[in-house]
């Protein structure tokens, strides 16, 4: 019996000392995935004061001091497709007191030949002829009636000319009296027009996005933000004026805020994400601040800039 309970009580012992190391193990464990979390924490934090804190506080700045206003966007126009139509073919026409002469309507033509090797890089851009609203011919309709087609934007110069049709929430218009979809009614009556006939043609699809234009390869697809993008570059290169400069903010603050119907909302959260994340060093409203930057690095980079 004596022999019998000794074998127990080591047992028992042996037991404990096991559940004593397996518990240092843990303990020792948990000590180690704490302190690399926190190891990760600052490492974020350092990254971040390096990487974005003076943006935020920028930023910040700007905001508190106000925007360069969306003209559309306040007046509840945001999403109008003919009112954008207007001021897009105000700031490609060289001969309007924008004071930017031909320089947008060049910095467009130049993005656009970046992935569009067919887009001329020798055009003379200072005398271009830029209307909005523009009929350019009619295609065939049903019974025999034919079907007029306007296009948004029409650009001449020497040896060129460009169609721009722009849609802002809609996709290609239908018409009762045709089977055969917009842009290739549109494909019809351009090359049925005599006026036509001579000049090279570059045809370009406009969207908020830069969707393409269903399947019609001769329609090249551009962007709302590749517009603004053309204006950004122009507003950090040298030699524009302080009046042209305001004019180009504002047009391109319209087109990254405007046409998604969202301007007050995400100007307001940028100006809380961004006292947030300089007033505390806290990991979440730092995220957050980082998200919604990379979410509206456009924006962001136009509303610095119209600070400058």
């Amino acid at each position: 019996m004596t022999a019998n309970l000794a074998s127990v009580i080591e047992r028992v012992v042996e037991a404990r000392r096991r559940g004593n190391r397996e518990d240092l193990a843990q303990s020792a464990a948990g000590s180690r995935i704490t302190e690399t979390i926190e190891q990760i924490r600052s490492a974020y934090h350092r990254g971040w004061e390096e990487r974005r804190l003076d943006e935020a506080r920028a930023l910040k700045a700007s905001l508190a001091d106000g925007i360069p206003v969306p003209v559309l966007s306040v007046c509840g126009h945001g999403t109008a497709e003919t009112r954008y139509t207007q001021y897009l073919a105000y700031f490609l026409n060289p001969s309007k007191p924008h004071g930017l002469g031909a320089r947008y309507l060049d910095g467009l033509l130049s993005l656009m030949r970046l992935s569009n090797p067919s887009v001329p890089s020798d055009l003379d851009l200072t005398a271009a002829n830029v209307e909005a609203e523009v009929y350019i011919g009619s295609a065939p309709g049903q019974n025999g009636r034919p079907v007029g087609c306007t296009c948004d934007v029409v650009v001449e110069c020497p040896g060129y000319v460009f169609f721009i049709e722009h849609k802002v929430k809609s996709g290609q218009s239908a018409n009762p009296n045709s089977s055969d979809r917009q842009l290739v009614r549109y494909d019809i009556a351009i090359d049925g027009n005599p006026a036509y006939h001579d000049p090279s043609k570059i045809r370009i699809y406009l969207t908020p996005g830069g969707s393409a234009s269903s399947g019609h390869v001769d329609w090249l697809g551009l962007s709302h933000s590749d517009l603004a993008q053309v204006a950004l570059d122009l507003l950090r290169s040298d030699g524009i004026s302080a009046t042209a400069r305001e004019n180009l903010l504002r047009f391109a603050v319209d087109l990254a805020l405007g046409p998604y119907e969202r301007a007050e909302d995400e100007i307001k959260d940028l100006e809380v994400r961004a006292a947030s994340a300089t007033r505390d060093a806290d990991f979440g409203e730092r995220l957050r601040f980082d998200r919604i930057v990379d979410r509206n690095r456009l924006l962001v980079d136009l509303l610095l800039e119209g600070s400058r």
